[in-house]
C-alpha cells in the first residue's frame, strides 16, 4: 500500500507548490473544502487504500487520474 501514499504524497506536494499553501497534512475534510472534486476522488480512494486490507484500486487509474489532475489544474 505504500504506491497509494506515495501517490497522495506527489500529488499533495504538487497542488502545496501551486496554490502556495501546504496542503501535505491536510485531512480529507480539508481537502474537500478545496473543492476539487478530482483532487477529492484521488486522495479518498489512496486514503482507502492505505488503510483497508480489501481495497486495492488499480493503480494504473489512479496514476492517469492524477496525470488528468496535473493538466487541468491551472
Amino acid at each position: 500500500n505504500d504506491i497509494y501514499q506515495q501517490i497522495s504524497y506527489l500529488i499533495r506536494l504538487y497542488i502545496s507548490e501551486e496554490i502556495k499553501i501546504n496542503i501535505k497534512a491536510y485531512t480529507l475534510e480539508d481537502i474537500k473544502q478545496l473543492n476539487n472534486n478530482q483532487l477529492t476522488k484521488i486522495i479518498e480512494k489512496c486514503y482507502r487504500a492505505e488503510f483497508s486490507k480489501n481495497y486495492y484500486p488499480n493503480i494504473s487509474i489512479i496514476i492517469n487520474e492524477t496525470k488528468e489532475l496535473i493538466k487541468t489544474w491551472k
